[in-house]
């Protein structure tokens, strides 16, 4: 994979070899890395036929490469976070220059940031290399998260270019009211061969917004969602009160669940944050907390449904597994902004 800077490749496949089916999953914490239920896709290697099926994983954690390679148990690739030397300046310069001419006009010339190139070249660098190994090891099915990111457009439209390769785009969360990036109005390129969503009513919201341009499969959820028989223990004692709070994988929307709960301080009020796996070891996170009444979880999803009668929440797609497990949702709005809320429609 001379594409690859080999510094940065992490793969424990000792020859290449074809594979008949390929899953992007994302790398978000050390200890999701299992072809059994992987973060997001669940037992879908197991059930596709983990000798047929290659895991290729966008890295979103910053761990050396000795110790994430004893942690890999099965036909593993991680993503490379650069290409090779020439690739990148080249992606870099084309990226500027193309950005640059979009925005160069009096009205959107204070538009142009420079994170806007990172961002741009970033999603390249998933779609380049993801495609690559799709043609290197002869995949003719390929999976991935659909969630309106930039990466899983540029993929389609290299996909679809590759007439045996069938593409299937998995969309996982809750669609919001304003999630417009998912609903964009593009050529049929840039759309997987199918796409498979978690409900009847995600389905009909997909359908309409995409106007029936590629085919929507309700297959449910992928990973293993276990509900608990939710049982109130009885005390006739004052009790604190337990909140949840579950803020997205996003640290604005971290960092706003925090200064919530800072800023409303009470002897009696116990709030536990659950955060994504990408954030749990975070120095800036850590750095959030000033109040006595906020812990970190650590524990098991189930611990944490059980041992709390609130949830405190925004946009987190977690809302729906803690309300069918009995917690009293609570919604934190700020003013002059448009809703994030996933239960907008229910």
């Amino acid at each position: 994979l001379n594409l690859f800077d080999s510094r940065n490749t992490i793969s424990n496949l000792l020859k290449k070899r074809k594979f008949k089916n390929l899953i992007l999953s994302h790398l978000v914490s050390i200890n999701h890395i299992s072809s059994n239920n992987d973060f997001y896709f669940g037992e879908l290697a197991h059930k596709l036929g983990k000798d047929d099926t290659l895991i290729v994983l966008i890295n979103h954690i910053n761990l050396d490469k000795k110790t994430l390679k004893k942690k890999l148990n099965g036909n593993y690739i991680v993503l490379s976070k650069s290409l090779n030397f020439f690739l990148e300046i080249a992606l870099y310069i084309k990226t500027t220059l193309v950005l640059f001419k979009k925005n160069f006009n009096i009205h959107k010339v204070k538009t142009f940031k420079i994170t806007s190139i990172f961002f741009s070249v970033l999603n390249q660098r998933i779609s380049i290399q993801t495609s690559k190994i799709v043609k290197d090891y002869d995949i003719q099915n390929v999976y991935f998260t659909y969630e309106g990111q930039p990466f899983e457009k540029l993929l389609c439209k290299e996909l679809n270019f590759l007439k045996h390769v069938k593409s299937f785009g998995y969309q996982f969360s809750i669609l919001r009211k304003f999630n417009y990036s998912i609903f964009l109005d593009l050529d049929k390129n840039y759309f997987p061969t199918k796409i498979f969503t978690i409900n009847k009513f995600n389905k009909k919201i997909l359908n309409q917004k995409l106007k029936y341009k590629v085919q929507i499969e309700n297959i449910g959820f992928l990973r293993k969602h276990k509900f608990l028989k939710f049982k109130k223990k009885k005390n006739k004692k004052k009790k604190d009160i337990k909140i949840l709070v579950i803020p997205e994988g996003i640290l604005d929307e971290i960092k706003i669940l925090f200064e919530y709960c800072n800023n409303n301080y009470n002897k009696n009020i116990k709030f536990t944050f659950r955060l994504h796996p990408i954030f749990e070891n975070n120095k800036i996170v850590r750095n959030l907390i000033n109040s006595k009444n906020i812990i970190l979880s650590r524990n098991s999803i189930k611990h944490d449904l059980l041992n709390n009668e609130y949830v405190l929440y925004r946009g987190s797609s977690l809302i729906i597994n803690a309300i069918n497990n009995g917690l009293k949702p609570i919604y934190l709005h700020l003013s002059n902004e448009i809703s994030i809320d996933p239960l907008f429609d229910f």
